[in-house]
């Protein structure tokens, strides 16, 4: 359904918003509520980048022993941070990571390393010299 709103959003300028929604089937107080929540998946999305900086950073420290269990032990050791969620959390980002998570809770080391210079790359930030 986020498609037809940003379609809305991006036509808006051309076409009327009653029209846009009249035509796809949408109610116009569906799309100025998913266009108030846009800030917020923002920060959300925002939070979730640098969650998931912060668990490779760990994967990586860890010479990549650490797997789920240990870097949601290690996030709320370093940050305060309570509640059962959090570890479905971390799972989630590290295969939303591309990282391959076994039964275990074990990340793959080698692309852990690939996985650390892109979002270092990616966010701006200077590399960290990573040892063997």
């Amino acid at each position: 359904m986020s498609e037809v709103y940003a379609f809305i959003e991006a036509e808006k300028t051309t076409h009327g918003v009653a029209l846009l929604c009249r035509l796809l089937k949408v109610a116009r107080s569906s799309f100025y509520a998913w266009l108030a929540g846009e800030q917020a998946r923002a920060d959300r999305r925002a939070a979730d980048d640098a969650l998931a900086h912060e668990i490779t950073v760990i994967h990586i420290a860890s010479r990549c022993t650490y797997g789920v269990p240990r870097i949601h032990a290690e996030l709320r050791r370093l940050s305060g941070v309570l509640g059962s969620c959090l570890s479905e959390l971390v799972g989630e980002l590290l295969v939303g990571l591309g990282e391959l998570v076994d039964a275990g809770g074990q990340i793959p080391c080698g692309e852990g390393v690939e996985l650390l210079a892109e979002l270092m790359a990616h966010s701006g930030a200077e590399p960290i010299p990573v040892g063997p």
